[in-house]
């Protein structure tokens, strides 16, 4: 009787849950209902359950016009332009009238790039607005053309220009775009910060100006001001956050800004963004893809977060997925010069230079003066030989952009290349001229000038590099080569006397006096600043290679590996006698005592990175283990990325495996840095033959032997 008691209670409370459950379905399912919990939460700036609700109203209703209106401003308060504008656009023709829509609009439209649609918004706001300050603002920003100028200034006499700050922000820009010049815009910006000098939009104008005259402390204090006139969700405040990043020792209270942000503001999906960009920079792509995941989950259809994500895949070396994603990008918003870009740099990766020229090839064709993409252009055009054409295209963008120092540098590499080294020496003169302090200029000029032959010139322009940064090794090797040609040893000596004292406890003043000791012939004397060098850096490779080669000019080989041998059995733990023991036995052809030796390195100092790429190419070779020499050069390029030689070695031995994209990749770079190696070109060489380049396979493969 119990059990049957039991059974009829269960049932009953089963049909009243049921009947409880439909109930507060249909509750739910409500559209007015979710409409207004909804506007709740919009109205209390919880943007991410207002998206919920509103999405929820329109799988009710797919064409409820007031979940498309809200949709469209909550997007825009959560910092999506691309989804804001979709459900903007609609919400528009819907009610043409609604300026609330127009206005976010054509901020939408503006974020996006979108720029002739956002100035038609623009235009139709002040029709039925005049008064529209900001709106008017943004046209003003939007217009460039004589005719749209003259349209603004039509628009400006709507504004009272003795209360009206906005009415001399939008001077500001017409007088700059009409050749009244910088000075006369900042003297608009200076009367818009009389009338409100707590407006952001006048602390960004001043920004501006500052920016655009170098004023660091002044552009920080602009907006910081702007930062603080501005809701947590604004541009003004990344802005600031961006530029607080770029200052020296200032990235941790940046970050802490953004993170303030994300902590008070969840949904403002910028913020997570440059978290995602810094993390990347730092290559922290397992915090980046986190912050990605933020964003992702609100807006998969975000163009920044995509593009961020294919970075962090660039990072982890995930090339052919990056590749795929930029290409869904590039079909989702064609034309995007941005995502052609960053796809250009992915094919470079990826070794595929004919994808990466046609890539530049878009981007250029729709924006031809496009800095980035035109630089690129013409280290690919330096790298397949064709330095007319880079030269050509380099001269056109500096007519434009005279400051470009990169293109210069570029363009004097395309005249050497073309044997005008007296064009390519003028290139740094003119930099010389037009900044006398800049160290690099005096130093490129005296290698053009010693390349040329024109040794007194080329002392003269290293001395003037050396006394404006005394502490710079790389110009004292210069000058102590120079002093060698010349067999000036005093001099040589002194200079890298003079380095000992500016780096205490550096090894390369030891390693100049090694160096200028065996030219001397005194074999003693180099031996011991060389070992006193190695004492110091264990690992360098620049040292142990003039040492060895010291000792085979000598034929001292045998004698050498006996004393090291005869030193190892007393001290087992020298690490760089036993490098220079196995350097010896691999230049003997005893290969096998050179991997033993080097093994036993690793075994004591794994990270001990001349070990890792000398044994990672032992291993390279026929009939030796491809995967432990890609597992270990894979480890010292990850340690030392700025390394060509290390690349090389990568990059042979991706040959050797047949991934000849991601060869390319890494040979090229290697090339780039090296050029006048000739093994490094050899190994150019062979992989671009396998990647069906053959006219460019054929000139690296004419390098390395020349």
């Amino acid at each position: 009787m119990w059990k049957k008691k039991s059974f009829i209670i269960s049932v009953v409370c089963a049909a009243l849950a049921l009947g409880a459950v439909l109930i507060l379905r249909a509750r739910g399912s409500n559209p007015d209902r979710i409409l207004a919990r909804a506007d709740e939460y919009f109205e209390a700036e919880a943007f991410d359950e207002a998206r919920i609700e509103y999405l929820k109203a329109l799988r009710e209703d797919a064409g409820n016009a007031r979940a498309i209106r809200q949709l469209g401003l909550t997007y825009a308060e959560m910092g999506s332009p691309i989804q804001a504008g979709m459900f903007l656009t609609k919400a528009n023709e819907d009610a043409p009238s609604d300026l609330e829509v127009l206005r976010e609009l054509a901020k939408a439209l503006f974020a996006a790039n979108q720029f002739g649609s956002a100035r038609e918004k623009a235009m139709a706001i002040l029709d039925s607005d005049p008064n529209d300050g900001e709106t008017l603002l943004l046209l003003a920003n939007l217009s460039v053309t004589e005719e749209q100028l003259a349209e603004v200034s039509s628009r400006l006499k709507a504004l009272d220009s003795n209360t009206n700050a906005y009415y001399h922000l939008a001077s500001a820009i017409l007088g700059s775009r009409q050749g009244g010049g910088i000075e006369a815009a900042k003297a608009s910006v200076d009367k818009a910060q009389a009338l409100d000098p707590e407006s952001a939009a006048v602390q960004l104008a001043l920004a501006t100006y500052f920016e655009a005259t170098n004023e660091r402390e002044s552009l920080l204090a602009a907006l910081a001001k702007a930062s603080g006139f501005s809701p947590a969700r604004s541009s003004a405040r990344l802005r600031y956050a961006r530029v607080l990043a770029q200052e020296e020792g200032k990235a941790e209270e940046a970050e802490k800004l953004v993170r303030e942000i994300t902590e008070t503001s969840r949904s403002y999906l910028p913020a997570w963004n440059l978290l995602a960009e810094w993390a990347l920079q730092k290559g922290d792509s397992k915090a980046a893809t986190g912050f990605l995941k933020e964003v992702l989950g609100r807006d998969s259809m975000n163009p920044e977060a995509r593009i961020l994500e294919a970075g962090a895949l660039l990072a982890d070396e995930k090339t052919k997925e990056a590749v795929a994603a930029l290409e869904e990008l590039d079909r989702l918003y064609p034309n995007n010069v941005r995502i052609l870009m960053i796809l250009a740099q992915a094919h470079l990766k990826a070794g595929d230079a004919v994808r990466t020229g046609a890539t530049l090839d878009e981007i250029l064709k729709l924006v031809p003066d496009h800095i980035e993409a035109n630089l690129l252009q013409a280290q690919l055009n330096l790298r397949s030989g064709a330095s007319i054409a880079a030269a050509n295209a380099l001269e056109k963008l500096l007519k434009l952009r005279p400051d470009l120092e990169q293109a210069e540098l570029l363009l004097a590499r395309a005249y050497q290349m073309e044997g005008r080294n007296d064009d390519a020496a003028d290139v740094f003169r003119a930099q010389i001229e037009r900044h006398p302090e800049r160290v690099g200029a005096h130093f490129l000029l005296g290698i053009m000038l010693q390349q040329n032959g024109d040794l007194e010139g080329a002392r003269a322009s290293f001395e003037k590099a050396q006394s404006l940064s005394p502490k710079d090794m790389a110009i004292t090797f210069q000058l102590i080569d120079n002093d060698l040609v010349r067999k000036d040893f005093d001099s040589a000596h002194k200079r890298a006397t003079a380095q000992e004292a500016l780096n205490p406890g550096d090894w390369a003043p030891f390693y100049f006096h090694g160096k200028i000791y065996s030219a001397e012939e005194k074999w003693e004397e180099a031996e011991k600043a060389l070992l006193k060098a190695l004492e110091i850096n264990p690992d360098s490779l620049t040292v142990y290679d003039l040492l060895l080669n010291r000792y085979l000019a000598e034929g001292r080989v045998e004698e050498v590996i006996a004393r090291i041998e005869s030193y190892l059995e007393r001290n087992p733990k020298g690490v760089s006698q036993r490098l220079i023991l196995a350097m010896l036995y691999e230049r003997e052809g005893e290969v096998e005592k050179a991997t033993t030796a080097y093994e036993r390195i690793l075994e004591d100092q794994p990270d001990f990175i001349s070990a890792l790429n000398n044994l990672a190419y032992i291993y390279s070779g026929p009939g030796k283990d491809l995967d432990r020499a890609f597992e270990l050069a894979k480890k010292a390029r990850e340690m030392r990325p700025e390394d060509s030689a290390i690349a090389d070695t990568l990059g042979w031995i991706q040959f050797r495996r047949k991934e000849y994209a991601e060869a390319l990749s890494l040979l090229e770079e290697s090339a780039n840095t090296a050029p006048e190696n000739a093994e490094i070109q050899y190994h150019l060489g062979m992989t671009r033959y396998m990647r069906g380049q053959k006219d460019t396979a054929r000139a690296a493969l004419e390098r390395a032997l020349a």
